[in-house]
Parts: structure tokens; C-alpha cells; sequence
């Protein structure tokens, strides 16, 4: 309605008159002359005037004219259709009806009739629930301020925990840092204490020659020469072997040890990483570390292979790693192994009480067990090839013969074993060793009577028993003869011949008498606490004096080797013969130089191990500050992360807000539609004609069936937010800061290191398995869809792509078939790809046309990024992700932007591998080919053929030889890189049945196929390669 006051019909007629009445049926604004001739007029005598203050601003939303005819009025009422109509709709679209009645008189009685009783009941409905969703949004957004300021507090005391979180850890790192810096300070002072140790015996040895070059006879200077010469040697030999064992760390944890024959290395197994080691004995220097296949403990050498034994197996290795054989013996752990002269292998299986023995082809020559044999723990053969078993459980050594026969019992607990655990004879078959668990002293037992030598607390072994005599000069100044009479005198004198004090008489006699006439006397003072280590007696006749040099051997002998064991020598003299002028011999020159040159020695290692410990106490201050440092990082970490958190809340709260007020927008809008209408029909049917309510009734029916249908679809879009904070699993993964790491590095010192030949060990080169044998299989209970992709991760872990279950879209195994953890993510998964240098994979997901980022080491995915295709295969190619979809191949950017797209093949990509030159290899399994494109996408070949039935995935080899599965054939294809058929490795036969995924371990000693039916459970199958 026009809100001016000025009448309609005079102002038509180009007048200008107040309105004072309105006319609702005309829907016009009528001055006094007007409403004068409205009244007058027969027309429109019936129709409703009122004020005009009471029409004032009011708006009808009544519709007059057809929608099919817009140039024709509605006249007309269909109560069939219960609408109104034109005209002409009333004899064409409303022909047929029973009841089509002018508009006013369908209209009388409208206010009571059941049309007016609906809308007003639809209206006051409508109204109530625009009311209450006003207020469900005044109080959705108010929550969303209150929930932002308890987001922001939760995050706040979050970071308060983990920050305790870390001064927890922080306490805990420095107490093992304290507890290692303790450890390797007291190894530090312990090396300290043994090098300076062997200083002081050397420099004794250097005293008593000095002393007895200045004071001795030539012949007591001879035999200590011939002495200490052996003490030169052993020590040389303990700073070889001494200087490397102050670090020698392998790369896990060492159980059995083999040395190569003519060789200076030794292999050692790692069962803790399933994997070998090589090391240089005599630098002590660790080398190569190999990946076995099991967990190896016993190990022996055999024809120039490395054998070891596992659990239940024995394998037989190439130096180089590569599977030779493999043999099943016993069923439990084999703890040692150990080979006769006729190559036969001798086993312990601790776990099952029983010793084995097998040829080289793997044939079990015989097994021995016994009520009294339980835990076999290790084995040694004597020159016989008898076998001395130690049985760690009843504490004593069996001897068995060479085919198995027990011959006795040789030592019990009473003999002193205690637990012990492993044997070894020396290289002759005169000692036995053998290492005692609790106390780990090392027991050495002379096989000729069975006793115990001295073993010392620090394990180094007392070889022989040389009749040594140490003679510490007396402190007494009291003369050795006439204590012998019972007299007491004052010695004056000491004679280094005789070693004995004499006193002023004795002195005069000693040099009375003939024989002794040539003795050396010093001064008493002199030799004060002097001792020289003098063997005086043969070692191979104890009861027999050494008399004679023999210049071939350089070596004193007594007077029965001099006529036996020297006998064909060419130059046998009295000792007091051969020691004429041995003060200028090369001799006594050498020896000097041997003695200044270890003492030299030790003292640098002195220096050094001194060195040692004070870097210890430097490290431990250094790693205290580091780890200050780091958790400083870490706090510092946690601030940006909590400013970037809150940031995202604001944001969060602000789009929420945003989102909530445009609710309460539209809520409110549609409010004042629905009241406007509701005043509408109110003020007609007060003021208005039945006419006109009839037709308002027509119109807002329309209106208010629309505002049903828009509250229907609204309402479930309304959400109540609750904005949470939803604390990452950082707190459950921070369960230390760190560990403390040892790092080791061999000693610098060197005593006149001698050249020694290391055994070469011939480089890898890229290698194709000849040779494939099923290990294992392990249950995937996963039915309903496939194991579409495996990849192999660089710990040996396997992941699983399903594409039946998105709560087990990704799971993880080990490499023998342990489940590890499952990984939902936002859709079926079936193709995935490791990015390099990094422990993220991309999946792809083809239901959903995307692929999510998954955290492979945490198992968490991440983000998902839709792509222009249904999904499959992929690889990466320079930090780029290659996917395989329906006939083509796209390049994207790790954000998700398409770099480039190239057609290949005509269908579904299932598997994309890419090679050391970034070729890569299509699987296009329902047209049956493999095709090969570079990096742009030009097709370099693809391979077809009858029996290429179903390409579905692929692994490449070292030498970029592809394995290709066929599901269609139940085959395991082998091509080469340029796409030619090599051979067919494995078909039905051999355990395939629909095979799937397919990959090998990282040095291709182990094949995965995922195989079995898309609609049973699926099984992994495990090949041993070589």
C-alpha cells in the first residue's frame, strides 16, 4: 500500500487531496470527496473503508493474477484443488472438477471454515518454532564465546603437564647421566689403575737391568735378559690387545663368535638386530654388519662359509651374505655351533635339551639326549674330535665321543663350575676354559691333572707354571751368613751373585775364598729393596738349574735339554761363557730399547686414559647443558605450537560466530516473514472482505509450505557447538627426552703396531635371487577385499593397504607375521608410497578420490587431499607423488597441485614403482599389460602377452629386475628392465592362490606376497631368497 496520505484517484486525475479513508478491497487511499462517490457508486458500495492511520505501512501479499495466464485475474475457486484459477484455467485445467465457484461466493463463511482454522494454527506454529530456533542460536553463539575461553584454559594447563611432563623426563635423563658418567668413570679409573700397573712392572724391569748392568755379573745380566724378555713379549702382546678393548662396541648385543681361518677376522652374531658382524681381532676394530634371516646364535665356519644356527634352522652363507642353504634341525634355539675336522656340525638346542650333529648337505647324523643333559649350553672338541658339552642346569661338562656316545663325566660343581656356559680349549688341548655366569670369572684348567690354576679378578688367565723365582733383596740389614750360624752382624756389603748381605767379616772371607773371589759386592745401601725376576730353574725340568745358552735358540737351558732338546744345536756354551761382554751385546741393546719403548708406551696410554676420564666429566657437564638445552627447545616448541593453537581458536571462534549470526540472521528474517503474515490475516479478517481473505489464504499457504519444508532441512543443519580442546598424543609419546649414547671411538696409542693383512671383503654389487623358498606364511584375517599394496619399511616392518575395512585401511606387522597395530583412515586404502627420507607414506584412498599423509612410525594419519581421479597406484618421483588413475598418470606436488598429466594405457592403474633412473612401471591390469614412461611422460615400452593375465603389482630387485603378479594366472612373473620375460618363479604349485601385493625386504633376501580370494581371510607368504 502507498504510505503517502495524498488520494489515489485524484492524484490519477493529476489532483492533490489528503486521504483520509482507504479502501481494502481497491487497495487505494480515498480523500472526502471520494470516499463520497465510493460510497454512491452501486459497485462498490459493499466495500471496506477504514481510517487511514489504521492501514498505515500495512502490506497483502495477495496474488490476483494467474501464474499460467499472467494477463488474466483470478475469478475463480476449485474446491477439488482447494485453489483459485483464471478464467480460462476453469474450463481447460479445472474442466473436469465437480466445484468451481466464483471467488466471493467460495468465500462466504471463510473465517470459519477449516482453510482459515489451518493457516492460523500453521502460522502460530511456525512462529513458535522460529522463536525457539532464535533462541537455540542466541545460545549457540554464546556457548561458542564461553567454549573458546575454556579452549583457551585447557590449553594452558595442557602445557603446564607437559612441562612438568618434562621436568620429570628432564630428572630422569640426568640421574642416568649421573649413573653413566659414574660407570664409565670407574672403567676409566679402572684402565688407569691396570696401565699404571704395567708401568711399574716395566719400569722395574728397567731398574733391575739397570741395576745389574751397573752392579751384576755378566751372567746374572744374561739369565735376567733371558727373563725379562718373555715379560717384554707378554707385555707387547696384552698393549696389542689391551689398547684396542678400551672401546669396541658392536652394533647390537653379541652371542656366538667364529674366527675365519687364515684370517685376522671373526664373525660375530647379533641375534637382538638378526644380523652378523665382522671384526678385525687383532685391532679389535668392528666391521661389515649383515641382515641374516633369523635370529642367529651359534655360529661356525665351513668350507668358507659362514653357518649359523637359529631357531629350528641352519643356515649355510656366503661371505658376502648371500643364502647358500638351509637345513630344519631340532625345534628350538640353536645356542652353538661347532665343526669337526670331517666338516661335521655339532648344535646345541638348549631349549630342548638335545645335541645334534649334521654333514654339510643338512643330514642329521645323530641326536643325543639324556635325563641328565638339560640346557646344553655350548661345545668343544679336542684334538680327537671328542665333544665336551657344558650343561649350565647340573653344573658339569659331559665328554661324548665322536658319534655321540657319552664317555664321562669330567667335572661337577664340586670342581668349581658354576653355571657355566661356555668352553674352549686353547690351541694345543692342554687348557680348557670355561666362563662361569654368576661371577664371570674365567676358570682355566690344565687337562694333564685336572687343577686350578690362579685366575685373577680382572679374568686374564695365568698360562703355565714356570718356576719363577721372585727375590726380593732383604730390607734387613742384617749379613745372610751369620744369621744362618745363629750370629747377629750388621751387613756392610751385598753381593749381587749370591744376593745375600754380608757384614764386614764375611765381607773379607767372600773375597778370600777362590770360587767367589770374582762376586760383585755393593754397598748394603745400594741394594736396598731391589728384587730381580730370575728364573734360575728349567721350566721343563723344575728340579734342574739353568747352565747353559744355546745361541741357535737364544734361550738358557739346563743341562738335560742341553743334551736333548739342543742336541743338534750348533753352539751350546756355559752360561758364564755366553755372557762375556754382554754389556755391548745387540742383545742387552735390544731389550733396553724394548723396555724404554713400552715404558714410553705406557706412559702415553697413561696420559691418554687420564685424558679419558676428564673428557668423561667434560661430556657429562656437556650433556647436562645440552639437555637443558633441548628441553629449553622444547618449552619454546611448546610456546609457538600453544600460540598457534590459541590462534586457531580464535580463528575457529570467530568463523563459528560468524556461522552462528548468520543463523540467527536467517532465523529472524524468517520470523518477521512469518509475523508479517500473521498481521496480514489478522488485519483482513478484521478489516478486509471474505474475498480478500480467500485469496491471502491462497497465497500464504504457498509461503507457509515453503517455511515447513526450509525449518525440515534447516533444522538438522543447525549444530550445537561445543568447541573442545582435544589434547595430542604427545603427552602418551613423550615418555623420555632422550637416552643417553655412549659414543666410542678406539684408543689413538699404538705400540709399534705391526702390518697386519685384513681379509678383503669384495663389494656388493646389485644381485638377482636365483633361488626362492617358502619360509613362512602369516594369517591376515581380512576378508571381503584385498591386501592391495605392501611396502617394507627401513626397520623391516611391514605395511598392509586393505581395501575392504577403512578402520583397517593400513596396519603394520612385523616381518614374521606379528600384528603390530591397525591405522582407520578417512576411506579404503589401496595403493601407498614411502617419501623418501622421511617416516611419512602417502595412501591412496579411491573411494573418496584423495590420498592422506600417514605418520608411519607414530601410525597417525594426517591430511587428505582431494585428486582429479580415482586413485590407485603411486609412487614418488623428486618430491613429486605419481598417481596411476583410470588411463592416465598425474604429477602433484606434495600440496595437491596437479603439475603435470599424460595418458597411459586405457584403465585402472593398479601399482606404479619407479626404478634408480626414474622410469616408471604401470600395472594396467584389466587390459593385461605393463607399461614403462619417463619422467615426461613418453611411453617408453609395454610388455603384453597370453599368459600376462591380470598385472596387479610389482617389486623390483637390486637389479631393476621386475616380479609381477598375476591374479588371473596365479603366477609371480620375473621381467627385465626393458620389459622381457625372464622366467616364471612361482605359480600354483608353490602356494599362490590370487596373489596380490608383492615386496621385498631391503637387501632382497626376503619376497612378501599378499595372497588369497577377495572373499576369504588372506594369508602373506614369506620366500627365502638367495
Amino acid at each position: 500500500m502507498a504510505s503517502s496520505q495524498i488520494c489515489g484517484p485524484c492524484k490519477r486525475m493529476d489532483k492533490s487531496a489528503s486521504a483520509v479513508k482507504y479502501c481494502i478491497d481497491c487497495e487505494d487511499p480515498l480523500c472526502t470527496d471520494c470516499v463520497t462517490i465510493h460510497k454512491a457508486i452501486k459497485a462498490l458500495v459493499l466495500h471496506h473503508l477504514v481510517d487511514k492511520e489504521v492501514q498505515a505501512d500495512k502490506a497483502f501479499s495477495i496474488k490476483r493474477t494467474c501464474s499460467d495466464h499472467p494477463d488474466m485475474g483470478l475469478e475463480f475457486y476449485c474446491s477439488n484443488h482447494e485453489s483459485l484459477c483464471c478464467r480460462i484455467c476453469s474450463v481447460n485445467t479445472h474442466r473436469a472438477c465437480g466445484k468451481i465457484l466464483p471467488i466471493d461466493v467460495a468465500a462466504r463463511g471463510i473465517k470459519t471454515s477449516v482453510m482459515f482454522n489451518d493457516v492460523t494454527a500453521d502460522l502460530k506454529a511456525l512462529l513458535k518454532t522460529a522463536e525457539q530456533l532464535e533462541e537455540n542460536r542466541t545460545r549457540n553463539k554464546e556457548n561458542i564465546g564461553k567454549a573458546k575461553v575454556t579452549t583457551l584454559q585447557e590449553i594452558a594447563q595442557f602445557k603446564r603437564e607437559l612441562i612438568q611432563e618434562l621436568n620429570e623426563l628432564e630428572n630422569k635423563l640426568m640421574t642416568d647421566v649421573d649413573m653413566t658418567e659414574k660407570k664409565l668413570t670407574r672403567k676409566a679409573e679402572s684402565d688407569l689403575s691396570d696401565i699404571e700397573t704395567r708401568k711399574k712392572v716395566i719400569a722395574n724391569l728397567s731398574v733391575q737391568l739397570e741395576f745389574l748392568t751397573k752392579h751384576g755379573s755378566e751372567s746374572q745380566i744374561l739369565m735376567l735378559l733371558n727373563t725379562i724378555r718373555v715379560d717384554i713379549s707378554k707385555q707387547e702382546n696384552d698393549f696389542q690387545n689391551l689398547v684396542p678393548s678400551y672401546e669396541c662396541a658392536l652394533a647390537g648385543a653379541a652371542w656366538g663368535i667364529a674366527i675365519i681361518p687364515g684370517t685376522n677376522e671373526a664373525v660375530v652374531t647379533l641375534p637382538s638386530i638378526d644380523s652378523i658382524q665382522f671384526v678385525n681381532i687383532t685391532s679389535m676394530f668392528p666391521g661389515k654388519v649383515m641382515e641374516v634371516p633369523d635370529k642367529p646364535y651359534g655360529v661356525t665356519i665351513v668350507k668358507n662359509m659362514i653357518v649359523f644356527g637359529g631357531a629350528e634352522k641352519v643356515y649355510f652363507l656366503t661371505m658376502t651374505g648371500s643364502l647358500m642353504e638351509t637345513f630344519n634341525v631340532g625345534s628350538g634355539k640353536l645356542y652353538s655351533l661347532k665343526t669337526g675336522e670331517m666338516d661335521m656340525s655339532y648344535c646345541c638346542e638348549a631349549d630342548k635339551d638335545t645335541l645334534h650333529c649334521i654333514d654339510i648337505n643338512g643330514t642329521v647324523i645323530f641326536s643325543y639326549a639324556s635325563p641328565d643333559v638339560i640346557g646344553p649350553a655350548d661345545i668343544a672338541l679336542d684334538g680327537k674330535e671328542n665333544i665336551y658339552v657344558t650343561i649350565c642346569t647340573s653344573n658339569k661338562l659331559h665328554r661324548l665321543s665322536a658319534d655321540g656316545k657319552l664317555l664321562d663325566i669330567l667335572l661337577k660343581a664340586e670342581d668349581g663350575l658354576n653355571e657355566s656356559c661356555r668352553i674352549a680349549f686353547n690351541k694345543n688341548n692342554t687348557k680348557l676354559y670355561a666362563l662361569l655366569v654368576p661371577l664371570d670369572p674365567l676358570l682355566c684348567t690344565d687337562l694333564q691333572n685336572l687343577s686350578y690354576p690362579l685366575v685373577k679378578k680382572d679374568n686374564s688367565i695365568v698360562i703355565g707354571n714356570n718356576d719363577r723365582r721372585q727375590v726380593y733383596m732383604a730390607s734387613s740389614q742384617m749379613c745372610g751368613p751369620c744369621t744362618r750360624m745363629d750370629k747377629s752382624a750388621t751387613a756392610v756389603k751385598f753381593c749381587t751373585d749370591c744376593e745375600d748381605p754380608l757384614c764386614a767379616y764375611c765381607v773379607t772371607t767372600h773375597k778370600a775364598i777362590k770360587a767367589l773371589a770374582l762376586h760383585h759386592l755393593i754397598d748394603a745401601a745400594v741394594q736396598t729393596d731391589k728384587a730381580f725376576n730370575i728364573r734360575r730353574t728349567c721350566s721343563d725340568h723344575p728340579d734342574m738349574v739353568l747352565e747353559f745358552y744355546c745361541s741357535n735358540h737364544e734361550s738358557l737351558c739346563c743341562r738335560t735339554c742341553s743334551v736333548n732338546t739342543h742336541r743338534t744345536c750348533g753352539k751350546i756354551l756355559p752360561i758364564d761363557v755366553a755372557a762375556r761382554e754382554i754389556k755391548s751385546s745387540v742383545m742387552l741393546n735390544d731389550v733396553t730399547a724394548d723396555l724404554k719403548n713400552l715404558l714410553n708406551t705406557a706412559d702415553q696410554l697413561v696420559e691418554d686414559r687420564a685424558k679419558n676420564k676428564e673428557n668423561i666429566e667434560k661430556t657429562k657437564a656437556t650433556t647436562l647443558q645440552n639437555i637443558v638445552k633441548f628441553k629449553r627447545q622444547l618449552i619454546q616448541e611448546l610456546d609457538e605450537l600453544e600460540k598457534k593453537l590459541m590462534t586457531e581458536v580464535d580463528e575457529t571462534e570467530t568463523k563459528l560466530t560468524k556461522k552462528a549470526e548468520s543463523d540467527l540472521s536467517d532465523i529472524e528474517i524468517r520470523r518477521k516473514a512469518i509475523v508479517d503474515m500473521s498481521e496480514q490475516l489478522a488485519f483482513l479478517t478484521k478489516h478486509g472482505s471474505e474475498s480478500q481473505i480467500l485469496m491471502l489464504l491462497n497465497t500464504i499457504r504457498v509461503d507457509i509450505s515453503k517455511q515447513e519444508n526450509d525449518f525440515q532441512n534447516l533444522v538438522p543443519s543447525y549444530e550445537c557447538i561445543d568447541v573442545n580442546f582435544k589434547a595430542s598424543r604427545i603427552k602418551s609419546a613423550l615418555n623420555s627426552l632422550g637416552s643417553v649414547e655412549i659414543k666410542s671411538a678406539p684408543c689413538s696409542i699404538a705400540h709399534k703396531p705391526s702390518k697386519h693383512t685384513q681379509a678383503q671383503i669384495p663389494p656388493e654389487h646389485g644381485k638377482m635371487p636365483t633361488k626362492f623358498k617358502l619360509k613362512n606364511e602369516f594369517k591376515v584375517p581380512y576378508s571381503n577385499g584385498r591386501i592391495s599394496s605392501i611396502v617394507v619399511t627401513n626397520d623391516n616392518k611391514l605395511l598392509l593397504c586393505y581395501s575392504g575395512n577403512q578402520s583397517k585401511a593400513l596396519s603394520i606387522w612385523s616381518d614374521t607375521g606379528n600384528h603390530i597395530q591397525d591405522c582407520a583412515l578417512t576411506g579404503i586404502a589401496w595403493g601407498i608410497a614411502i617419501i623418501p627420507g622421511t617416516n611419512e607414506a602417502v595412501v591412496t584412498l579411491p573411494s573418496i578420490n584423495s590420498v592422506q599423509f600417514v605418520n608411519i612410525t607414530s601410525m597417525i594419519p594426517g591430511r587428505v587431499m582431494k585428486v582429479p581421479d580415482l586413485p590407485f597406484g603411486v609412487t614418488i618421483v623428486k618430491n613429486m607423488i605419481v598417481l596411476g588413475g583410470t588411463g592416465k598418470i598425474y604429477f602433484l606436488s606434495m600440496t595437491g597441485t596437479v603439475m603435470k598429466r599424460f595418458n597411459v594405457g586405457s584403465d585402472c592403474l593398479y601399482s606404479l614403482k619407479v626404478n634408480k633412473t626414474d622410469k616408471i612401471y604401470c600395472c594396467d591390469a584389466y587390459c593385461s599389460a605393463l607399461h614403462c614412461i619417463d619422467i615426461n611422460g613418453t611411453v617408453i615400452f609395454s610388455y603384453r602377452s597370453p599368459d600376462f593375465n591380470g598385472p596387479v603389482d610389482m617389486a623390483l630387485d637390486d637389479k631393476e629386475n621386475l616380479y609381477v603378479t598375476t591374479w588371473g594366472t596365479n603366477k609371480l612373473n620375473r621381467l627385465s628392465k626393458d620389459c622381457k620375460l625372464l622366467d616364471i618363479l612361482l605359480k600354483k604349485k608353490d602356494g599362490l592362490n590370487e596373489p596380490y601385493a608383492v615386496a621385498f625386504n631391503k637387501n632382497y633376501t626376503k619376497l612378501y606376497i599378499a595372497n588369497g580370494r577377495k572373499t576369504e581371510n588372506k594369508a602373506v607368504l614369506i620366500f627365502d631368497c638367495a
